[in-house]
Parts: C-alpha cells; structure tokens; sequence
C-alpha cells in the first residue's frame, strides 16, 4: 500500500514488514520493491488456507479474502503489475485460485468464503470489467465461492485512469466530493455480462452507500444481491436493524469522514474509530449505564455537541434541559450542509438531523430564543453546566461595518448560511 512518508526500498509502511510484488513494474507504494519468489507464493497460499482453517476452528461461519486494493493478489491479478514472469505465477489468477481451493480442502468445500476482487482497475492498460467477466469470474465460479464482493479501482500509482473525471481510486474509499452509491452502474454492467455467460453468482456492491436509500440503490432489479458497508457500520453498527424496525430516522448516517481509518486509528492505535459516533469499538468504555445519582444538566448551546451530550446525559437518567439562543436546533454543521449546488454538502446536515431526532425521542426540553445569561442558567438550579456554544466570531475592524450589520448590508457566514433560499 501506498504511504504517506518516506520508506526504504524493498520495506513496507507498517514496521517489520516488506514491500514486494509479481514484478517491480507499476507498483503500489514502495517505487524499489522486491519480486516475490515462486517458493514464497507457494508458502503463502498454505498461510492464507491455515488462517481460514484456524478462524474456523475458531467458530467463525465463513471468511472474506481481501484479494483488492494493493494486496498481493491484487498486484497478481492486474495487467500492469503482473508483467514478466517465466513461472507458474505468469498465470494471474493461480495465486487467488490456490489460495480458495487449499482453502476447500482444510475446511470444506461447504465452508463459505466471500473473496473481495478488484473487478476493474480503471487505469489505461489494466483490465476493465469486460475482461473479469471473460478471464477471471468463469474459474471463480467454477470454486463455487458464496458470493463475489465487488469492488471497481486500483491503487497502482503513475498510470492515469480511464476515467475522465473520477479517480480510480475513488471507486475504492470514496473522498468527500465522490457521487453517492458510484458503483451502481459498474456492478449493473457486471450483473449484465454474468448472466449473458450463464454465470449465478451473487455479489456485493459498495462504495458511498451513505443512506437507506443508497443500500436499496445497490440492491434494485440487475444489481447486486448484497450492500457491503463501511463507514455506515461504524457510524451506526444498528443501521440494518433500524431499517428492519422502520426507525430509520434514528439511523447516524455516514458523513464519509474519519478516513484515516487505517493510517491514524488502526495501526497507531489498534482500534477503528467514528467521528461521528465516539463508541464504536469503545463499547465497554462507553457503555450507558443507569445512573442511581441523577442530576440536573444544563446545556447551553443546541448544535450537534451539544445535542450529543443532552440526549447522552437524558438517555444515562439525568434531568436535563438544552438553551438556545436561535430558534431551531443544529447549529454550524446545519448551516454548514446548506449548500444546495455543491455536490454532497448535505451529508454534514446528516448529523444534526440525527441528533433533532434523538431529542425527540428521548423528549429532551429546549428552550428557544434563549441568550443563556447567568440569571437564565440558575434560574434552572443546575448540578452541571454544560457549555456547548461553539466558537466566536472575529469581526473585523472597519469604520461602517456595525452599520452595514445592522442594516443588513453585510451579514455574518451564520446568518447567509441560515437562510433557507
């Protein structure tokens, strides 16, 4: 995988590893890697095989083979990196192939596995779905795998991509500005020519999928079969049982940040985090419990901090009340979402509307219209102030301004951003 820092040649990003590939043409990541011998990938396919065998021992139902997004079986399969070789590995698709059927004879061949392919590099010279379909999906097939998870970019760097206005990559860990559910047209084209070749085979589509709507997206008529999900799952680990209730109001949609997953949190750390939702994979930590001690809370301030706190302080027993100085609740993140011509911006409305929903759920009394001065605050006999008002602004200094303030000449980013039209 590509890194954000300088690394030796032949050394990987993550310590103690080593950076190597089918050949040392177009490489992810490291520009001096190693070539892998045939004798390692022969070891390798007995490593990945025992590691199915032990998580099934282990009483895990299945396995998901990570066989995309710069892995080795990844580099294997692409036309670009796999150039060159006079061995058995010449043939792309051998090293996945041993992998699934070592796989079948240490568990069976009932044991499901569920391989994640790169199904299109989108770079000039790799392979495109067209070709999956003809060279790699028939022998996949033939292994009887349980499902095929589909994903639709390469990380291969200094190729330009086929496509002339998104990033192959950008079909892999969408960025911000990435369109919602942007595989829906590459998994209803692999649908198409799977069935064309008398190819049953069940897949999963992901990559934005954001919202109810975009997993029903991915799972329309000629689609896939499943909707894989990422960040939705961290943001809210509920989502599918909430759509299953018809609480989906209730769901913490996915505002695609928190990116730095692998980099920032998993490796430094050793955990996978949320921005959004602070308890994913902290459950223990932040488990609610019931409190015997109930105090009164006062919250000044009704954007999303402020609303995670009070639904969180009502929901653990505590009699709270929110103060906002505005008359609706959902501060800079809902003005910030208020752009209607820029794609993608009402994702960040996605949390305050999640939070106005909880307070409603959990009855959380606010009161409107309030500037929370001193005599407001203990006028409510708090046990706990909470002071959730976010930033000041500093306003520059010009003769004619509070003028122009007050005439509405010149306004604040608050109050342009607040306006409906």
């Amino acid at each position: 995988l590509a890194a954000t820092f300088p690394i030796e040649p032949g050394t990987g990003w993550i310590p103690g590893t080593v950076s190597w590939g089918p050949s040392n043409q177009v490489v992810i990541g490291n520009p001096h890697p190693g070539i892998v011998p045939t004798e390692v990938y022969d070891d390798l396919v007995e490593a990945y095989a025992q590691g199915a065998r032990r998580a099934r021992e282990a009483g895990y139902d299945s396995v998901s083979w990570h066989f995309c997004h710069g892995s080795l079986p990844h580099t294997n399969l692409s036309l670009l990196a796999n150039v060159g070789r006079n061995d058995k590995y010449a043939d792309r698709f051998l090293f996945c192939e041993r992998i699934l059927e070592r796989t079948q004879e240490l568990c069976g061949k009932e044991f499901p596995q569920m391989p994640r392919f790169c199904v299109d590099e989108n770079l000039e010279g790799g392979y495109d779905i067209e070709y999956f379909a003809e060279h790699y999906a028939p022998r996949l097939h033939a292994l009887g795998i349980a499902v095929l998870d589909c994903t639709f970019g390469s990380m291969i760097q200094g190729v330009p991509g086929r496509h002339p206005e998104i990033d192959s990559w950008e079909f892999i860990g969408p960025g911000f500005y990435t369109p919602n559910a942007i595989n829906l047209d590459n998994i209803a084209k692999l649908k198409k020519l799977l069935i064309e070749k008398n190819i049953d085979m069940p897949l999963i589509g992901s990559a934005n999928l954001c919202t109810p709507e975009d997993l029903r997206s991915m799972v329309a008529e000629g689609r896939a079969e499943f909707a894989g999900t990422c960040r939705l799952s961290m943001d809210d680990p509920d989502y599918a049982i909430k759509i299953h209730e018809g609480r989906e109001e209730e769901i913490r949609k996915s505002t695609r940040t928190g990116a730095s997953n692998i980099l920032g949190n998993i490796f430094a750390k050793g955990w996978a985090g949320s921005a959004q939702n602070a308890s994913f994979g902290r459950d223990h930590e932040f488990r609610i419990r019931h409190t015997l001690r109930p105090k009164k809370v006062v919250v000044v301030g009704g954007g999303s901090g402020g609303m995670e706190y009070a639904i969180t302080a009502k929901e653990i027993g505590h009699d709270v009340i929110v103060l906002e100085k505005s008359d609706k609740l959902g501060g800079v993140m809902d003005w910030a979402g208020n752009y209607p011509n820029v794609p993608n911006m009402e994702i960040i409305r996605y949390q305050p509307d999640f939070h106005r929903a909880m307070m409603r759920k959990f009855d959380v009394p606010v009161r409107f219209n309030c500037e929370a001065s001193l005599d407001d605050v203990m006028a409510e006999n708090p046990d706990v102030v909470v002071i959730a008002t976010g930033a000041e602004w500093v306003m520059p200094e010009f003769d004619g301004l509070d003028a122009a303030l007050d005439s509405g000449f010149a306004v604040t980013m608050e109050q342009a951003m607040s306006r409906d039209e």
